[in-house]
């Protein structure tokens, strides 16, 4: 969880200094990213507090479980497309 409260804080810190409009699309894609990882974060601590807390919740355990590995899934599509996309753009292939 802190880790994600760093990344989204210090890119946010950096967007700020520079403008959204001057932010480049593999920066826009990186941060809807870590705000995905840091919305997973949150949720993984309210899953295993729910998970040790001895009470009975049904279905709503396995529901956060399987909607944090779908959102881990979907950040790691994002990174890996922005990773693709600055490799691309440093070799001069522009998409």
């Amino acid at each position: 969880l802190v880790m994600a409260i760093l990344a989204v804080y210090f890119q946010m810190k950096e967007l700020r200094e520079s403008s959204w409009v001057e932010a480049t699309r593999e920066d826009k894609i990186d941060l809807v990213a870590n705000f995905i990882v840091f919305g997973v974060s949150i949720l993984g601590v309210v899953f295993r507090h729910m998970d040790h807390s001895g009470m009975d919740f049904g279905d709503a355990t396995d529901q956060i479980e399987l909607s944090t590995l779908v959102m881990w899934l979907f950040s790691s599509v994002l990174y890996v497309t922005t990773d693709v996309l600055r490799y691309k753009e440093s070799q001069g292939i522009h998409v």
